[in-house]
């Protein structure tokens, strides 16, 4: 089996402590906001990235505890896990990446109507609030949902954690034990989607 270097001890550990500190921090956020009482629209939104960014740093800190067991790659990291909870991790990494992405967004749309356009926080609440939790819904479950339907969340050797593959990485359709029934195209797509997704979340701390 070729050896890759998410496959190593060194690449569960990176993971683990970036990701424990991103919880840490994002909990630390909303800790602040839930004491403060101040339910402004700002407050909202920082809350609400905050909670989709821990749920993502868990997820992205267990590295490759939730793996099979009988995971056919030959990985250093440790492995307690099933198919189900291997797709759990990659699912709610990917639900959370899409709300993140969603709420900064949102953030900067937001900073655009209060200061350029002098938009009340009343009217943007009732107007623009509703319409962005539509989008953000829609745009970050319908994507996992189809992967997880097509058996494509699984481990791969691109990532120290479950993400978006077929399974083994490299089979062809009929050959595949899971995902072979989605496009190579779309999964090359997906997986370089993401790869840059995860290591850019640090982008969420400029705001």
């Amino acid at each position: 089996m070729e050896t890759h270097f998410y496959f190593t001890k060194t690449a569960t550990v990176i993971p683990s402590v970036t990701g424990a500190i991103s919880a840490l921090s994002s909990a630390a956020i909303i800790s602040i906001i839930v004491k403060s009482n101040d339910y402004s629209q700002y407050h909202r939104i920082m809350f609400f990235m905050s909670f989709w960014d821990l749920v993502t740093s868990l997820s992205i800190a267990l590295t490759t505890i939730p793996m099979p067991k009988d995971l056919i790659y030959d990985i250093e990291g440790p492995t307690y896990g099933t198919t189900a909870t291997c797709e759990a991790q990659a699912f709610l990494i990917l639900t959370g990446i899409g709300f993140m992405i969603c709420s900064n967004t949102f953030l900067t749309v937001f900073y655009l109507c209060t200061i350029k356009f002098q938009m009340e926080e009343k009217a943007f609440r009732k107007i623009l609030e509703p319409v962005f939790l539509l989008f953000a819904i829609c745009l970050s479950l319908v994507m996992p949902i189809q992967l997880l339907l097509q058996d494509a969340l699984n481990p791969t050797p691109y990532e120290p954690y479950c993400s978006v593959g077929k399974y083994p990485i490299n089979c062809k359709n009929d050959g595949c034990i899971r995902g072979g029934k989605t496009t190579s195209g779309l999964l090359k797509f997906l997986q370089w989607f993401f790869i840059i997704s995860v290591s850019t979340q640090g982008e969420f701390w400029m705001k």
